[in-house]
């Protein structure tokens, strides 16, 4: 069946009527369709749709969980007014085309980012430990293996001897037991600037990409907003908000109490995983994926990464051990990288 069909069934009209406007893409095969129509939609279905195509993939089944997960804990999310988990098509509410990260060029960053705090306390409020998978060692430690195999093996082309492979195990191995020691809570696991949207008419954010929310560390989404691979703030500034969010944690008595140079530490050891991370999955997306494009935020997620080995490498032997031979053995490879040079310039 065509989708056409499928949504001419629905709408009562003919495949003909209807014409399907690609609007955006992101780091997944998810395609997004903005749909227009000769015939008016049905009653109670909002003016503007958009067709979402997911291939399997793309965790469908758990999208539809999670969507009504976080509508039932009032957290503003697209409606769905249709699905096809077979074929993976979904009919849901249009959000229009301002994202968080663009509204930061014209309203005050303060407001919205208690907006976007208050929504992150709102999903950390969703009871779904039962519910959700387990942001568990194992789903850590995945993670974080994508970093030696996708940004060093593969876009460095860097062959790691066996003390090399004992640093970034023995860093790991710091990172996952940091995470592990946090409140568990729900975690969208991809909670930046580019996943918010701003509704056209009430300001309201409202949040997008949700498919992979597990249940785990309390301080994984927060830094994911606040050390965003796509906004830089001043440490102070990150620092500020990060009160303001334990503030609205204690507030809404998600945690019982958070002492916050505890929370510190964990912020920052949740930053250097995703990040870490991160380096692995953008030259992914590059090489595997034909998206060069995440090479351009290269720069930002290094500079995080070595800001944070830079904080603590005084405290932590592990911590200091794994940025000497990043500094190295690392930098060197990736300042003879051609796109390394032109993308950090």
């Amino acid at each position: 069946m065509l989708v056409e069909t499928w949504l001419a069934k629905y709408i009562n009209c003919e495949p003909s009527e209807i014409d399907l406007e690609l609007i955006a893409g992101d780091a997944s095969p998810r395609r997004f369709f903005r749909l227009h129509c000769t015939t008016n939609l049905p009653s109670g279905v909002p003016a503007g749709v958009v067709l979402m195509k997911s291939p399997p993939t793309e965790n469908n089944e758990r999208f539809v969980l999670v969507q009504g997960l976080l509508e039932t804990g009032s957290v503003r999310v697209p409606r769905l007014i249709l699905a096809d988990l077979a074929e993976g098509w979904f009919l849901l509410e249009d959000l229009g085309d301002r994202t968080f990260h663009q509204a930061l060029a014209s309203e005050p960053s303060d407001q919205l980012y208690d907006h976007a705090l208050e929504t992150l306390v709102a999903i950390a409020s969703v009871p779904v430990e039962a519910v959700l998978p387990t942001y568990d060692a194992g789903r850590l430690q995945v993670e974080l293996d994508v970093f030696p195999e996708w940004f060093l093996g593969k876009a460095l082309e860097l062959t790691l001897d066996d003390d090399a492979k004992r640093i970034v195990a023995g860093l790991s191995e710091l990172l996952v037991a940091s995470a592990l020691e946090q409140p568990a809570i729900m975690v969208h696991r991809d909670y930046h600037s580019r996943n918010l949207m701003v509704m056209p008419d009430s300001g309201e954010l409202a949040v997008i990409d949700f498919q992979d929310a597990v249940f785990g560390p309390l301080t994984y989404d927060a830094v994911s907003l606040l050390k965003d691979c796509y906004v830089v703030w001043p440490r102070d500034q990150q620092l500020k908000w990060l009160s303001d969010y334990r503030d609205k944690l204690l507030q809404r008595n998600v945690v019982d109490a958070l002492d916050f140079d505890r929370l510190v530490v964990w912020f920052d050891f949740m930053g250097l995983q995703r990040h870490i991370k991160v380096l692995g999955v953008f030259s992914r997306l590059w090489l595997r994926d034909e998206k060069p494009a995440y090479l351009a935020d290269l720069p930002v997620v290094v500079d995080y990464v070595l800001d944070t080995c830079d904080r603590y490498s005084d405290s932590y032997e592990t911590v200091d051990i794994f940025q000497r031979w990043f500094r190295a053995d690392v930098l060197p490879a990736l300042n003879q990288q051609s796109w390394w040079q032109e993308r950090s310039l």
